[in-house]
């Protein structure tokens, strides 16, 4: 047989049956292995990496120097685990200027914390918990104490004031009306008390009388108010007065205080409950507010000092100094039922114009701050917005009407009520200034110069 065909007499010989098994099983370990490191991989460098940025770690809170043990130990727990490192290392880091404000003592302490979460606590140590004052009855007492030494300083200046109306009934009787307030003795000149007080107790009576803080009365005399604040001035000759009164009674230290602040212990006088002789302490609850009154602003005191619409008296600081007067009436407190008042610090400069019998600047103008950021989302010029004109106003006579809004008086810009009645309290009645507005126009707003003549009130 030709060579060519000798293939077909080879046989095809069986493969064994566990060789394919085995090839199989080599196969299946090998996918495995690399399975196994692919994992492997994944968790010791993907899968931190995730897990951070899944789970960020909250940002170091600021320590102020008062760590509680809560964090200590958890601080010395999470080096132990981690590191196996002890002591500074977990500690919390303190700032160096809170570690020397704290000193040796808080030295100590740590050295005290330290050896206990080691397990080494020596008790030859001995550590000074900080002195915490306990509220006690005697503790209560001694504030009430100082309270009320702080109010006697201040009483010898306070006074009531009494408007006594004369009317007559149907039968022709003659009868007397009266209504009390409380007043501030704020200075003594030319043989007189001069006495702050609130107008509507003066206003439209036929005598007014003031009982001292020794209880004796005397007669007193109207001399000016303010049409702005609702406050007046009425004085009382010093011949008026008993020897004996006067060696008690002195006018109240006219300090120029700086106004109260938010939080600040308080004590008012008076009768802001509407009875007399009062004494209440409290807290300055808010000092930020504005009263817009006519040409010119003040802040508002507001207290959590209880008070009736129909009180009146006086706040004071602890050193005794007069910081606020009452005004209910001009604030509109009937719902509020809180001690509401003007700064003292922003009163002083009337009051001695009202002494004097002093003419107040006056344009009649009454408005409100627009200040750059209401500027930006309005479009409204800066300034003073003007709300209203006084009828028969210096303002109004000139042209000045509602809608302007003031930017200058004369070459100085202006952009507060409070400052626009500094600029204009620069002037005396019967001076002209030139007063800049802003008049809104089908073009937008244009500027439009008055010459306008101070008046007096």
């Amino acid at each position: 047989m030709n060579d060519k065909y000798d293939f077909l007499k080879e046989q095809v010989k069986k493969q064994k049956p566990y060789i394919k098994w085995l090839k199989r099983a080599g196969a299946a370990a090998f996918s495995g292995l690399i399975f196994s490191v692919v994992v492997l991989l994944v968790m010791v460098f993907v899968y931190p990496r995730l897990n951070q940025a899944i789970n960020p770690k909250d940002a170091q809170q600021v320590d102020l120097g008062m760590v509680s043990p809560q964090n200590q130990n958890s601080g010395q727990n999470e080096a132990d685990t981690s590191t196996g490192k002890t002591e500074e290392s977990s500690q919390i880091v303190e700032s160096e200027a809170v570690q020397s404000e704290l000193g040796a003592e808080s030295s100590k302490v740590q050295s005290l914390v330290s050896a206990e979460e080691k397990g080494d606590t020596d008790t030859s140590v001995e550590v000074q918990e900080p002195a915490v004052e306990k509220t006690t009855a005697e503790n209560l007492d001694k504030v009430s104490a100082d309270i009320l030494e702080v109010a006697k300083t201040v009483e010898k200046s306070m006074v009531m004031v009494i408007g006594v109306t004369e009317d007559k009934d149907w039968f022709n009787q003659t009868y007397e009306n009266q209504g009390q307030l409380s007043g501030l003795i704020v200075a003594f000149q030319n043989s007189a008390y001069y006495i702050l007080t609130e107008y509507r107790v003066v206003k439209d009576v036929n005598r007014i009388m003031v009982t001292f803080a020794d209880g004796n009365t005397a007669e007193a005399r109207f001399v000016k108010r303010d049409t702005a604040t609702g406050l007046a001035v009425i004085r009382v000759d010093a011949d008026d007065v008993s020897k004996s009164t006067r060696q008690i009674i002195a006018p109240v230290e006219m300090k120029r205080h700086t106004m109260a602040k938010q939080g600040e212990t308080v004590i008012a006088l008076g009768s802001p409950m509407g009875y007399a002789d009062a004494m209440v302490a409290g807290m300055v609850t808010s000092v930020n507010n504005l009263k817009s009154v006519t040409d010119n602003a003040y802040h508002i005191l507001y207290t959590d000092i209880p008070a009736c619409e129909d009180g009146s008296g006086i706040l004071v600081d602890m050193d005794g100094g007069v910081v606020g007067i009452m005004a209910q009436q001009l604030l509109d407190t009937r719902d509020l039922g809180m001690m509401i008042c003007l700064p003292f610090s922003e009163l002083v400069e009337s009051v001695e114009k009202l002494c004097n019998n002093e003419k107040m600047v006056y344009l009649g103008i009454n408005g409100q701050d627009i200040s750059a950021t209401v500027s930006e989302k309005t479009g409204i010029p800066k300034g003073v917005w003007v709300d209203s004109v006084d009828n028969d106003s210096p303002a109004m006579e000139t042209g000045i009407q509602a809608g302007d809004v003031i930017v200058k008086i004369g070459d100085a810009e202006l952009s507060t009520l409070k400052s626009f009645h500094s600029l204009l309290n620069q002037n005396k009645p019967g001076d002209k200034v030139m007063v800049y507005v802003m008049r809104r126009s089908v073009e937008g707003y244009v500027e439009v110069p008055f010459e306008v003549t101070v008046s007096g009130r």
